[in-house]
């Protein structure tokens, strides 16, 4: 090939890059630009004040989690606390969720990936409508369906767009607004209680021991073995809760008080409340004597969460807490 031959395709290959080059330039600057590797949430990111608001729409109902004098509340600045960890792993997710895919939205398709919430499958979890605000200004708004198959992605969709995206990470979203709550109310498994107390319709009873290697006594003296009463006991949580002035208690006639003294030293009343129903509680803990500067924090924080609040327990733990009898 001589020399001349070389030049024109040399010649040939520049003007076609340069082509090319100027036709990416033309398209990009009559499109917008694509979502792909920006931040999803960048509005709230980036905004110059804090997300006060978060809407949570699931398959089954739809709240609102506050930030109210730096503590996140369900409802209002009235409501209950919401769990810590589950609205700090929102957040955080939120901070580094970036577009990673997309493909069109078609009807079947945002059925499929769970991007319809009234037509999601029963078997579809962790999916749910969720905007941001920040002093009442909508700052995003976007669909959060099912996770990729590796876990690492989820798909979503932004009502009024034409696409589905891809983005990475994974969002925790449960379904019921009780599951939002800071959860358990408390835990105590059997081997940490060394006396457990009981008034019921005037009857009082007792179960007592020495050290958690032994079996619980009666006032007879007699073992007595009630494993679904402390296996209740192990994490109970609370599907509503209602401050203690707006309870109304005539509707829940019965009662029950149960005290619970551990080994560490702190005894925790419980009052359960019921109408054959439902059951209610309330817990107030409180040491046997001088305690010191940690068991004192400790019950401080205890109160926060549960001074003036009554709490509905599920119906099946709440009958056993309440009928087991020692």
């Amino acid at each position: 090939m001589n020399k001349r031959l070389l030049l024109k395709a040399f010649l040939l290959f520049i003007i076609s890059g340069l082509f090319a080059a100027f036709s990416f330039l033309w398209l990009n600057s009559r499109q917008p630009a694509s979502r792909l590797g920006q931040l999803v949430f960048a509005n709230a990111v980036n905004y110059d004040k804090s997300v006060d608001k978060i809407t949570i729409s699931t398959t089954k109902e739809t709240f609102d989690l506050v930030l109210t004098n730096n503590y996140w509340r369900i409802n209002g600045a009235e409501g209950y606390y919401a769990g810590l960890m589950l609205v700090n792993d929102l957040l955080s997710a939120m901070t580094q969720s970036v577009y990673y895919s997309k493909q069109p939205a078609t009807p079947e398709l945002l059925k499929q990936y769970g991007l319809e919430l009234k037509s999601a499958g029963q078997g579809m979890s962790d999916i749910a409508s969720v905007k941001i605000y920040s002093q009442n200004v909508l700052l995003n708004e976007i669909n959060l369906g099912l996770r990729s198959e590796n876990g690492l992605y989820t798909y979503a969709h932004i009502p009024g767009t034409k696409d589905i995206w891809l983005i990475s990470g994974s969002f925790t979203l449960p379904q019921y607004r009780y599951s939002w709550y800071q959860q358990p109310l408390f835990s105590y498994p059997e081997s940490a209680v060394k006396t457990v107390a009981s008034l019921k319709n005037g009857s009082k009873s007792l179960l007592m021991r020495l050290n958690n290697k032994q079996d619980f006594v009666n006032k007879d003296l007699k073992s007595v073995s009630i494993p679904a009463f402390w296996d209740e006991l192990k994490y109970v949580i609370f599907e509503d809760v209602k401050p203690v002035k707006d309870f109304d208690f005539n509707q829940y006639p019965q009662s029950r008080k149960i005290r619970l003294g551990t080994f560490s030293g702190l005894t925790n009343e419980l009052m359960i409340y019921t109408n054959g129903q439902k059951y209610w509680l309330t817990t107030k803990l409180s040491a046997a004597s001088l305690t010191t500067g940690k068991f004192k924090d400790y019950i401080a924080s205890y109160e926060l969460l549960t001074a003036g609040w009554i709490f509905e327990l599920p119906d099946a733990g709440g009958e056993i807490l309440y009928t087991t009898e020692f």
